[in-house]
């Protein structure tokens, strides 16, 4: 069934996620100016990279049942925003600079990832297949990709400014309070409940997006070494 479907949820799953990428990035590369602020082959790159990296994540996350429990929700946001400072860590990466633009593609694309896995359980299972559960679905990806592009670029501006511990450790937090709240609609059947559930978690990553989108990809581009402290947000 989900060989069947696999379009439909690409789409789904991969859609929203290049939206957003020419929504947010477009404005600061050719032909929109003249002077790019990062290279496109790399955001691609890494989109690629995220995207490989997210659906192991999902197909880890169904193997070991996590998801009910906020302790190994907590562990599972912390071991997967790491994983993005390690990539974004890698000096051939570092020494692009531009660190927020990479870890925006890299972040949304590793969410992509994500959805993708999530589409893929429940279209694979005929039971669980039904209209209210898609739109459950749907919110979850607008709300995990847009979220997981800006904890991407709060950790590549850490790396940028010197502050990749604070910066990770934001991206964290934010991740987890999203994830938490997530708990209780991927745990009970579609109603009413769990779509207030999915709509707050949505409305949190629209603001943090928002605040990433207006405060900080705007920021002058910091030279790869030569970082220097600076507020995060």
């Amino acid at each position: 069934m989900v060989q069947f479907f696999f379009p439909v949820i690409a789409v789904l799953s991969f859609g929203p996620a290049l939206l957003l990428l020419y929504l947010s990035l477009s404005n600061y590369t050719w032909p929109r100016t003249d002077k790019p602020y990062f290279d496109d082959r790399w955001i691609f790159g890494l989109l690629a990279v995220g995207i490989i990296i997210g659906a192991v994540f999902a197909y880890i996350e169904e193997l070991t049942a996590v998801g009910g429990g906020i302790v190994f929700v907590v562990l599972f946001v912390a071991i997967q925003q790491l994983l993005v400072l390690v990539v974004l860590n890698f000096p051939r990466v570092r020494r692009k600079g531009s660190g927020r633009f990479y870890g925006y593609s890299l972040g949304t694309s590793i969410a992509a990832g994500v959805a993708l896995g999530e589409y893929g359980i429940v279209f694979s299972g005929a039971a669980s297949f039904n209209i209210p559960t898609l739109l459950v679905l749907v919110v979850y990806t607008f709300g995990i990709e847009l979220l997981g592009g800006a904890t991407g670029s709060i950790i590549g501006y850490g790396i940028e400014s010197g502050t990749a511990s604070r910066g990770t450790a934001y991206a964290i937090l934010l991740q987890a309070v999203f994830n938490v709240i997530m708990i209780p609609v991927f745990s009970f059947r579609p109603s009413a409940l769990t779509m207030l559930f999915d709509i707050s978690a949505l409305a949190i990553s629209v603001a943090v997006y928002l605040a990433v989108l207006t405060r900080l990809l705007p920021r002058e581009l910091i030279a790869p070494g030569a970082a220097r402290s600076k507020r995060l947000m």
